[in-house]
Order: C-alpha cells, then structure tokens, then sequence
C-alpha cells in the first residue's frame, strides 16, 4: 500500500455535519423493551420492595371487622286480638318512607343514647409496644410484663381495663389521662406524668387537675401490676357524629320495606354491641311514638265521651216524651227508608267532623287533610240537607217522629263507637307493639374484611411493577450518554466504522493493568475470538476503504472525554492489524496519562518525549516484536509542557520516519476536550477516528469535539463505538434524537507526576 510524502499542508476537509432534522418522536415498543431490559434489575428492585412494604401491611395492619343488622319497617300491624282493636290500631300506625326511618335510625336521638348507654365516648386504650405492640396483643391469650427497653408501662398481651364511670368536665374533655396497676389498684396520673391519687377496684377516685374537678371508677383490670393504660373522655357530640357517619343503613331492596344497617370496627364484639343497641333503641323509639300518638287520641275521645253521653240522653228523653204524648205508631216503609240513609249520613258527618277536630291539634287549616275532610263534610250536609227537604212532605207528626228517632240511632251509634274505640285505644297504649322488628340480630363477625392480604399483595406487585417501569424510564430519560451507533449517524451524521461490545474478559485485565502485573494483558492476544476484537477485525477490513484518500499512514485515534477506552482500541487495532502481516507502530501519544506499555506488563521508560525532545532515538526506545509485527513506543517521561513539546519540528520529522519504516501507525492521543494535545497531533495524521463510549459520551461532547478538530483543520473520518452492553438492549437498534439538546463537559486532566518514566 502506497501513500503520499507526510506534509503540514491540510487538505480539504468537508464541514462537520451540521444538525440533521429530528425524526418523529413516536414511541417504538421495541424502545420501550430495551429500557426495561437495560433496566431489569432496578424495575424488580423497586416491584420487590413495594411487594414487601406491602406485604408487611397487609400482616401488621390492624384487621376491620363488619357486623350487619336487618330491621323490617311493616306497611300495616296485625293484632292477636283479632277485629276488635284493628281498625283502631291501623289508625296509629307509622308508615313513614324507608329513607325517612334510616335518617330516624341515624338521628342523635337513637345514635347518641347508644353512645351514653355503651360509654362510646370514653377511650381505654392499653400503652402497647411501638409498631408491633398490637399485632402482638392480637394474638395473645395472657397478660404481658410491663416494660421496654427499660422504660415502663408498655404492655402487648391481652391486658383490658373496665371503666364504670369516668366523669370529666367540658374543659378536660380529650385530655388523656393515664392509669397504672398497682398491687391493691390502680393509680391515675395527668398526661404530663402528674400524679392524681390511688383506689382500689371498685372505688371510686376523685381527683382535681388544672382547677378543675373529676371522678374515676374502675371495676376491674386484666394484667400485671405496672401495665398501663390511656383514658380519655371526648365529647359526646364528636363521638356521635363520627358514629352517625361510620353507620351505614340503606333499604335492603327498593319497596321492601326491610332496612341492612352495618357498621366496621377493629373490634368486632363492640361494633356488634353497638349495633345491637341502636337496633333496639329505634325499635323502642317506634313503640314509644305510637303509644304517644295513641295517647293524643285518647285524651281526645275523653273530652268527647262525656258530651256525646248527654247529648244521646237528651235524644232518648225527647223522644220518650213524643212518645207518651202521641202514642205507639211505625213509620211508614218511605219514612223508614229515610231514616236509615239520614242515620247513615248524620254519623259519617259526625265522625268526619270529630277526626278534623283531631287533625286541628296536629295540623293547620291549609293541611291537605283538613281540606279534604272540609270537603266531605260540606257534601254529606249536602245530602243531609236534600233528605230534610223531602221529609217537609210527611205528615207533622212523623216528621217529628223521624226526627227524634234519627236522633236517638245517631246519637247511640256515635257514642257507641266512640267507647268502642276509647277501649282500643287503650289496648294498643299498653300493648307496646311498633310497626318495626329486629329482622336478623348483629352477630361477631368471625373475619376480617380488611386488609384483604391476597388484594393487597396483588395490588403491591402492580404499583410496584409501575413505580418500577416509570423509574426505569425516568432513568433512561435522564442520561446523557450515547446509547446507539445511530444516534451519532442520525444526529452527527458522523459514519460510524466499528461497534465494540463489552467483554467480561476485558474487565478482567484491566484489574491486571491497574494492578501493572507483568505479562501480555491484551484482549486480542489473551483472547482473540472475543466478540469485541472482531469487531475491530471489521474495523480493520474498514480501514482499507478509509484510506484510500489518506495523505498518509497515519491513524490517530482519540476521544472528547478520559474514560471511554480510546487506549484500549488503540492497542487491540494496532495488534488486529499486525495479526494480518502488517508492520505496524504503536505509539502512545498521551503524554500526561498514558498507560498503554501497562497493556504490555513493562515500565515507561524512555520514549516518545524524549525523541521529540532529541535525547532519544526512535530505535533507541522502540519495543520491538511485543506481538509479531508490532512495535511499541510509550510516552516516555512526563513532560512539564506537552502541548509545547509537540508543536517541535522534531515531531513531524519523528512521525515522517516512523511512517516511512512502517506499514501503519497507530497513534493513541490525549482527550480532545480535556488538553490540546490532540489538536497538535491530530494535523500530522492522514486519519482520524473518534472514540465514543456507550452510555457515557455525549452528543454535545462529540459535537465539540469535532468542532475544535475542525476548527484545526482536521476531518474526522468516523467514530468507534465502545462498550455497547449486549445483555441490556437489542444490539443494533437505533434512537433517533436530535444534538442541539445535548450539552458537554470538560473534566480535568492533570498530569500524574508520581508515575515515573
């Protein structure tokens, strides 16, 4: 192969390619499966540790117990007396609508009897153990000894405390007290640890805190003599509202008439207490109100009973005197007809006008049932009047005969009913009998309702899963590095001439490198069918084609940043080419941080400063025959100045013999964003590469890095990709995304003064 004489006159160079248009942001599937391949291990922590949190809940979290209640509202109230109190009793039935019982149901007047009768307004909570005190009281059978970690009262078996009174006043309301078991009782103290006096079971203790007065007595206590327990009394009405609100009651079925009240609680026997007690508190509500509606009408009829009674006494007496006066005689068929339609009429009348003297005691006169029964009235005098009409054509004697016996019947018949219904009203008084029964009793719910452990470790595993996905994607969003050959081609349009892989076995020699163990510590001579030394057999199949138009033999190959493994491709490329009979010169150019002879298990010693600086030749610190037909030269010792000392003639004359000795050279050069170094060098070879590292080069550090070669007069030939990561994603699929986004950085690149020559 045959190049041209080294020169310093810089060809034309075509521009960097500028920014290319973004391609469309549309989401590939196949993307989205690289991330969370790249990014498994992360996604399962995150799903294992939310299964766990999860599962730790769902063990220690406090169980919810439900109780329910069935309660029949009924439309009409039989009697085992049969017909004699039916009718009256229906009168005093309540049939209220279904959503007007559940709001009676929920009222302070049912629910905040509950709350004084059950002493629902006074909290006895034991001192349990932090975070696992109730789990463990949970499942104990027998008291605990009091303490932890030397700290006293904490308890976590089934210690218990029966209060019979605990009487604060409004003031002291929610403040929490604290009782202790003592050997003969127990001991009250204030919340701040203030003692307050001692008593024994069942006596009562007086106290006084903060001015004001209380009394506390205990009945009875389940534990050890130093277990302590929280007492507090809160205030009614908070107690009752939050009980109306935890209540739930609805119509079992629409029209059924049947109500399903339930209620939860981590205690399942007082949730079914309290249930129990509102259930039968609004059935003794429903009794007390009818036997109330009865007692109206009773009072009622008393004052009407005495009134009827004489006015059916003066009738009789009238119509006795008639008689005496005119004699015994019938009246006709057509008077006798009269007579009983007229009664007829008179008693629906009288019975009207009695009912709306009852309705006045309850409603106005604008009731719609008041009007109604206005509305009766005015017609059965109506036809009460028409049959006065037509007995004005009997004879003046049966008229008055018609007269005085209607009286009699109505007046009998009124007062009659009117006893008769006096004495039911009676009855259903005392019978103590509603219109609503306790269908189903609450029972002790035997499980929990929640936590539903199975649902809780499901759902843990999905929102898991999800955080784990979303962090996974946040990741991925968050990097900057390069993550595909494409993106320098679609983003830089910067031709990219070989993609190395990871190697395990590489990892393993680089801990020998730094470790400067002696010994080849090559890849391609440790281990040459590795994936990543062909693909820098690819590179070198390449390299034929990129040089064609070459000024000279010379291959410089650097990087923008330390770290991305340009040594490492320098070296293996150099012995690459030698394995294909090609005389080859690897020199390492990078004068401040080299490490290429470690590659090699030597020393630095003598070599490339000192040739430029003239003390050395190149035969004088050229390693001959590392690898068949590869020679070495190092950095050399380090010098104070490298930048300066490249830009010697000596360099280019140095680089135009080693050209001229061999077939390819190979130059490893310090980061082009880190020193200048590489921008001196850079003009004397006839092709450049760039290294760049998956997941840790940028674009912007790549785009600057061509700019500053550039602005040297420099053209890139192509990039390498290193370290591609097989096992993370999908080898040679591509991410399209545009360069302007991307920044850069410069790190520092000092020299290592204490690594010697």
């Amino acid at each position: 192969m045959n190049f041209p004489p080294l020169n310093n006159t810089p060809a034309t160079l075509p521009p960097v390619a500028t920014q290319q248009q973004e391609e469309d942001d549309g989401i590939s599937l196949l993307d989205l499966l690289d991330v969370v391949i790249e990014q498994r291990w992360a996604v399962g922590a995150v799903t294992a540790a939310a299964i766990a949190i999860g599962g730790g809940y769902a063990l220690t979290a406090t169980p919810i117990y439900e109780a329910n209640t069935l309660i029949q509202v009924e439309d009409t109230k039989g009697s085992s007396l049969g017909g004699m109190i039916g009718d009256a009793g229906s009168l005093f039935d309540i049939k209220s609508p279904a959503s007007a019982e559940i709001e009676i149901l929920r009222s302070r007047l049912v629910v905040g009897q509950a709350v004084n009768n059950l002493q629902l307004d006074l909290s006895i909570t034991p001192k349990y153990l932090p975070v696992l005190g109730q789990w463990l009281a949970r499942r104990a059978t027998e008291p605990s000894s009091p303490g932890f970690l030397g700290m006293g009262g904490y308890v976590s078996g089934n210690e218990s405390l029966q209060v019979a009174k605990f009487e604060v006043p409004k003031a002291l309301e929610g403040q929490r007290f604290s009782v202790k078991l003592t050997a003969t009782g127990y001991a009250l103290h204030s919340a701040d640890g203030q003692a307050l006096g001692q008593a024994a079971f069942g006596a009562p203790l007086g106290f006084s805190l903060m001015g004001q007065t209380g009394e506390l007595l205990v009945a009875s206590a389940v534990g050890q003599p130093g277990a302590e327990f929280h007492v507090s009394k809160r205030s009614h009405l908070a107690v009752t509202q939050s009980l109306q609100s935890s209540l739930k009651v609805a119509e079992q079925t629409k029209g059924s008439g049947v109500l399903r009240g339930s209620l939860e609680g981590a205690d399942p026997e007082q949730i079914s207490r309290i249930l129990n007690e509102v259930g039968q508190l609004y059935v003794r509500q429903n009794v007390e109100r009818k036997a109330a509606e009865a007692e109206k009408s009773i009072t009622f009829l008393n004052s009407q009973l005495p009134e009827l009674r004489k006015q059916l006494e003066a009738s009789e007496g009238k119509f006795n005197q008639f008689r005496s006066q005119q004699g015994t005689f019938n009246l006709d068929s057509e008077a006798q007809a009269m007579l009983t339609q007229g009664v007829g009429l008179k008693v629906k009348l009288l019975e009207a006008q009695q009912k709306r003297k009852e309705l006045e005691t309850r409603f106005t006169a604008q009731h719609p049932s008041i009007q109604a029964l206005d509305n009766q009235i005015q017609a059965l005098q109506r036809e009460i009047g028409g049959l006065d009409g037509k007995a004005k054509s009997f004879p003046a004697t049966q008229q008055d005969l018609l007269r005085l016996t209607r009286d009699v019947k109505v007046n009998g018949e009124l007062y009659t009913n009117l006893l008769n219904s006096f004495q039911q009203l009676q009855l259903v008084k005392e019978g103590k009998v509603g219109n609503v029964r306790i269908v189903d009793t609450a029972v002790v719910p035997e499980r929990p309702i929640k936590p539903q452990r199975g649902l809780v470790l499901a759902l843990s595993g999905v929102l898991g899963l999800l955080a784990g996905l979303g962090l996974a994607f946040m990741r991925n969003s968050l990097k900057p590095g390069i993550r595909s050959a494409d993106e320098l081609e679609q983003a830089l349009g910067l031709h990219v001439f070989a993609t190395v892989p990871k190697s395990a076995v590489q990892q393993q020699l680089a801990v020998q490198i730094v470790a400067k163990k002696p010994g080849i510590h090559l890849l391609a001579a440790v281990k040459p069918e590795e994936a990543a030394i062909e693909s820098l057999r690819s590179l070198r199949t390449a390299l034929q084609f990129a040089m064609l138009d070459a000024r000279n033999n010379i291959v410089l190959i650097t990087g923008p940043t330390p770290g991305i493994g340009k040594s490492f491709t320098s070296a293996n490329f150099a012995a690459v080419l030698a394995t294909a009979g090609k005389r080859v010169l690897l020199i390492d150019g990078d004068m401040r941080k080299g490490h290429i002879h470690q590659f090699f298990g030597m020393e630095r010693g003598m070599g490339l400063s000192e040739v430029i600086a003239g003390s050395q030749t190149l035969a004088q610190v050229l390693h001959r025959q590392l690898l068949p037909g590869l020679d070495f030269v190092s950095t050399g010792t380090t010098p104070p100045n490298p930048a300066e000392l490249l830009m010697a003639p000596t360099t280019q004359q140095f680089l135009q013999g080693a050209s001229q000795q061999y077939d390819i050279v190979i130059i490893d050069t310090p980061p082009v964003l880190a020193v200048a170094d590489t921008a001196v060098l850079a003009p004397q070879a006839g092709t450049v590469f760039l290294v760049a590292r998956s997941e840790i080069t940028a674009l912007g550090e790549v785009q600057e890095s061509l700019k500053r070669l550039t602005q040297a007069g420099v053209a890139v030939k192509g990039a390498i990709f290193n370290g591609l990561d097989l096992s993370k994603r999908r080898y040679g699929h591509g991410y399209g995304y545009g360069y302007k986004r991307y920044g850069y950085r410069y790190q520092a690149y000092q020299y290592n003064q204490t690594e010697g020559a």
